[in-house]
């Protein structure tokens, strides 16, 4: 009876620590003057886009032995859910797996099937762009760091750390729908603090504003449907910008709307395929489970 409570006051306590860390951040980061700030932007912004493919690299190609050593991949726990109740008409859909998902992981094995004759060669093919989606997100965050403190030591620790860390490097294959979800929601969370704390978008131009509030809603949509229990974790990002950013109603309706399409989202492709409604536990265990997997 008193599980609800304890679910909301875990994530309430582990996003309050976030907030925590990045006021913290806020605080220690350096003054510089205007012409100066501008410069290091444009200086910045070359690095970044180096230092993010090298590390995006490096990243992948450490994990390749990994998948090597367990050729085709790990395909593992949902998976073979999804594969079944997608390949057969006569299995209905399962809300709770989310359909995106599914509809990747059976484009892949048609592919590995058509071209090779095999659906090993398709699931290979799925862990590859689980691989890719990660190097590319956790090179963002190593990225993401490097430009937040500017000491060289992050980036190489975080670097080495994603690339040898034994449960990254073997899970980096696997077909479960959480690791893509944890995935997302990593990046999810990157992008709010950038937006809503650092407030990067200020000074961009409207088309450049518009593209990125475009993209934040984009992958709250996906990341939400991957695990639809993840809109607890975006219902908490509306609540500090409300409490937060008060003097910006703009910024409120934004999260709002944001908010109603990811539901909307989430029934609408249920209703639209047919599937089965999930049950309510899921958005009360899965959670505590990812908030795990991003931590």
């Amino acid at each position: 009876a008193y599980y609800p409570f304890v679910f909301i006051l875990v994530w309430a306590a582990a996003f309050l620590l976030c907030v925590l860390l990045w006021a913290l951040i806020d605080r220690i980061n350096l003054k510089v003057s205007k012409k100066d700030e501008k410069a290091e932007e444009e200086i910045g912004a070359k690095k970044k886009i180096t230092l993010f493919f090298v590390s995006a690299v490096l990243i992948f190609a450490a994990w390749v032995p990994c998948l090597l050593a367990s050729w085709p991949g790990f395909f593992s726990y949902d998976a073979s859910k999804e594969f079944v109740q997608i390949w057969y008409p006569e299995v209905p859909i399962w809300g709770r797996i989310s359909i995106i998902h599914s509809a990747l992981l059976l484009l892949c094995c048609k592919i590995g099937n058509k071209l090779f004759g095999d659906f090993n060669s398709g699931i290979a093919l799925f862990s590859i762009i689980h691989m890719l989606l990660g190097a590319f997100v956790l090179a963002y965050e190593t990225v993401f760091l490097y430009a937040l403190k500017r000491k060289k030591y992050i980036y190489f620790v975080s670097v080495c750390y994603f690339m040898f860390a034994p449960v990254i490097a073997l899970f980096s294959g696997c077909s479960n729908s959480t690791i893509f979800g944890s995935l997302l929601s990593t990046l999810l969370m990157l992008r709010f603090y950038e937006i809503f704390c650092l407030d990067s978008l200020k000074e961009k131009s409207i088309a450049r504003k518009i593209a990125g509030y475009a993209g934040f809603a984009i992958l709250a949509i996906l990341t939400c449907h991957i695990r639809s229990s993840f809109s607890f974790l975006f219902s908490l990002m509306t609540v500090y910008v409300i409490v937060k950013k008060i003097k910006k109603p703009q910024k409120i309706i934004y999260m709002a709307a944001v908010f109603v399409m990811i539901f909307a989202f989430n029934k609408g492709i249920v209703k639209i395929v047919n599937a089965e409604n999930p049950p309510d536990s899921e958005l009360f265990s899965i959670p505590v489970q990812q908030l795990a997997n991003v931590y």
